[in-house]
């Protein structure tokens, strides 16, 4: 909302209105809600760099006077390779992410139901071990003490900062609040639950305005469940656990979810998505290009 006021104000700038080139790199998520956005965007952009293949199309249905060009996933440039198991042992400790979100509501909503469903786990599988991630150290503080006021001083729960694609590499499950970090499960081949709890109000006000039937992106990519949702009502620790149990023990259903995860991350183009906005941009403003790298596939065909 605040990029296109921003874009609206530099478009009623006599002075720049000629002069300036307007280019927004990662769209906003005009096809899930808000719609209307898509018009005044055409109105006030000069070129709309996306990320997902089928919004150059979707934008093409609905504005195709904007100009708009797909450049990648930027993930691609964040994702570390996957570092070689070392620990062969047929009963080793077998990890799982725990990751309520990064803002403090989500941590506090979400983080004691993690702490209640991990007590499930280990009453099932006394073999794990569990990673909890935060993004800084002031939301790692308050996750911990969350943790401790859920009783959960005692359960075997490492808490890192940063570096959550490495973290995630040496995980067999995660357990996440709907975000990015699906997709960055799926680019690292994680299995993963998906779950999302709000206020009642909030989250009847949300299903009125949000188009899509999913709240994993993965899902939302895929048109179909890759990876199991639990919301709102539907969310408990007793069903989270449960579903968690079912993976741990099925490895067949494990793959079956990586096949589907790994055909939603082959639609995402390869890395470089940062690199090809920049050349986008000079290109838009008439500036040499010296850096050449590689667009997708898709983009190319299309």
């Amino acid at each position: 909302g605040f990029n296109l006021r921003l874009a609206k104000a530099l478009r009623g700038i006599k002075t720049l209105r000629e002069k300036t080139r307007l280019i927004y790199y990662i769209s906003p998520q005009v096809w899930a809600w808000k719609g209307g956005r898509a018009k005044t965007m055409a109105r006030l952009l000069d070129l709309l760099l996306v990320i997902f293949p089928f919004e150059k199309d979707w934008f093409a249905e609905r504005t195709p006077k904007l100009k708009v060009e797909w450049v990648g996933h930027p993930i691609w440039d964040r994702v570390l390779t996957r570092e070689e198991e070392t620990d062969k042992r047929p009963d080793r400790p077998r990890r799982i992410a725990l990751l309520p979100g990064s803002r403090e509501g989500e941590i506090r909503k979400h983080l004691p139901i993690l702490v209640e469903t991990v007590r499930h786990l280990m009453g099932r599988h006394p073999n794990l071990r569990f990673s909890w991630m935060s993004p800084d150290l002031e939301r790692q503080r308050l996750g911990q003490q969350i943790i401790r006021d859920a009783g959960g001083g005692d359960l075997p729960i490492e808490s890192y900062v940063g570096y959550q694609l490495s973290h995630l590499s040496r995980c067999d499950l995660a357990l996440l609040a709907s975000g990015t970090v699906s997709l960055e499960c799926a680019f690292m081949d994680v299995p993963q639950i998906v779950f999302y709890k709000v206020h009642p109000l909030t989250y009847f006000i949300g299903r009125m305005v949000v188009k899509v039937p999913y709240v994993s992106m993965v899902n939302v990519l895929a048109g179909h469940e890759v990876v199991p949702e639990y919301i709102q009502s539907d969310l408990s620790p007793a069903l989270l656990s449960a579903r968690a149990s079912e993976l741990l023990k099925n490895r067949a259903q494990c793959e079956e979810m990586r096949k589907g995860m790994r055909r939603v991350v082959e639609r995402l183009g390869t890395a470089g998505a940062s690199l090809r906005a920049a050349e986008a941009i000079l290109k838009e403003i008439g500036a040499s290009v010296s850096t050449s790298v590689p667009i997708p596939k898709a983009a190319a065909n299309s």
